[in-house]
């Protein structure tokens, strides 16, 4: 035969059912007795329903008053509370909507001589998980008050797993904020040693002359003359267009210290998107939309201009790039197009704040680069279509009458 739970449903939770995603209990871990709070001013009443839980090997505490009620409540924790409806002392509606609003999982009982449709509806929108009606009967109490005490059980375990869940989440958070410091400490690490190694080099010295290439680099555009030679060199073999911006966009940082620096790359013959960039001092959940959305206005903007654009107010800005100045408000602000054989390849960017402006011996060293870096760009695509032909780089197309070469439009 089937075991038959305790009566009373509250000392031993052995022959209790476990509900699908609740923690299992130790098998023959006994749950603390029930706890019941009776509110009545009839002491017959209140003597009755003690007796009946006491019976039961239930804890049972008695108040008169709604405010000796409140005391109690206040320094214990209870299962459920018995309320006659009949107070003196205020409305046991109110010490209902309280424990609710405090947070306290104790479930209530509501008792009463005369129900009617209106005292129903104002338990039930109180908070009120039954209503018993006077006499009241020893067997149906205990009934009602078992599973007023399992809802206030669970109520009590979903509010620990919940809490549980929150110090997680303020632990996984303390997480994050130290990764995201730990992340701004490198980033920081990193510009004081582009920092460091721009100090090094006098902006206009000269490296020494490379040795001979090997001859994978036969054929080569020459070494370009003037500071811009070591760059010429360091990308000279690259054939790799994210391996070429990486390189680049190292070389920009030591010829111009801390800065914001994007490359932009023509995907269609007015579409443009980010190739690459460097992020100094703008909020990273913004800079990927900041760029991409920069890309579409920069690119085509400067692809035809032949000099480079610096701009260190607003108003100038503004008659650059039109509305989108906004964005950059209170930078100074460089652009410049990379053409090759009159085509535009790439479009640069570089901006920080407008207090610390750009050298005129950066500008000088951009003329030098960006020639560089559009030759070797044109040389990557076209290396790329030749040993590719059915699958051209995005946004270049072959031009099979144009010269080899250049073989290629933006």
């Amino acid at each position: 035969m089937p075991k038959r739970k305790p009566k009373d449903g509250f000392n031993t939770n052995a022959d209790r059912e476990v509900r699908p995603g609740e923690p299992a209990r130790p098998a023959g871990t006994p749950e603390k007795p029930a706890r019941v709070l009776c509110v009545d001013g009839e002491p017959g009443a209140a003597d009755l329903v003690a007796d009946s839980l006491h019976a039961a090997s239930l804890c049972c505490d008695r108040a008169t008053t709604l405010g000796q009620a409140r005391r109690l409540l206040d320094a214990h924790d209870y299962d459920v509370m018995v309320i006659d409806v009949r107070q003196l002392d205020g409305s046991p509606f109110d010490l209902i909507r309280e424990q609710a609003e405090a947070g306290r999982p104790v479930r209530s009982v509501l008792t009463c001589t005369r129900p009617n449709v209106r005292l129903s509806v104002d338990a039930m929108r109180c908070g009120a998980v039954d209503l018993l009606v006077k006499p009241i009967v020893a067997g149906e109490l205990l009934q009602r008050l078992t599973l007023a005490v399992e809802q206030a059980r669970r109520l009590r375990r979903e509010s620990k797993r919940l809490e549980r869940l929150k110090r997680m989440c303020r632990r996984l958070h303390q997480d994050r904020a130290e990764v995201s410091r730990q992340v701004d400490v490198l980033c920081n690490d990193l510009v004081e040693a582009y920092e460091e190694l721009a100090g090094r080099r006098a902006p206009d010295e000269e490296p020494a002359a490379p040795a001979a290439a090997p001859d994978a680099t036969a054929g080569l555009p020459a070494p370009a003359a003037g500071p811009q030679a070591a760059y010429a060199d360091t990308i000279r073999a690259e054939l790799d267009v994210e391996s070429l911006l990486r390189k680049t966009l190292e070389y920009l940082l030591t010829r111009t210290g801390p800065t914001n620096a994007a490359v932009f790359l023509p995907t269609g013959h007015t579409d443009w998107s980010l190739g690459a960039y460097v992020n100094y001092d703008v909020p990273k959940d913004t800079v990927d939309v900041l760029l991409d959305h920069l890309a579409g206005v920069v690119g085509p903007r400067l692809a035809d201009e032949e000099s480079i654009a610096v701009s260190d107010a607003q108003e100038t800005l503004a008659r650059i790039i039109g509305d989108d100045a906004h964005w950059l408000a209170e930078s100074s602000v460089v652009m410049f197009s990379c053409r090759h054989a009159g085509e535009c390849l790439a479009v640069g960017m570089l901006f920080r704040d407008q207090r610390k402006p750009y050298s005129d011996e950066v500008i000088a060293a951009l003329e030098g680069f960006r020639g560089v870096f559009a030759a070797q760009l044109s040389r990557v695509v076209t290396v790329h279509n030749r040993h590719r032909k059915h699958s051209g780089w995005r946004g270049f197309h072959v031009d099979d009458d144009a010269d080899e070469d250049r073989g290629m439009a933006a």
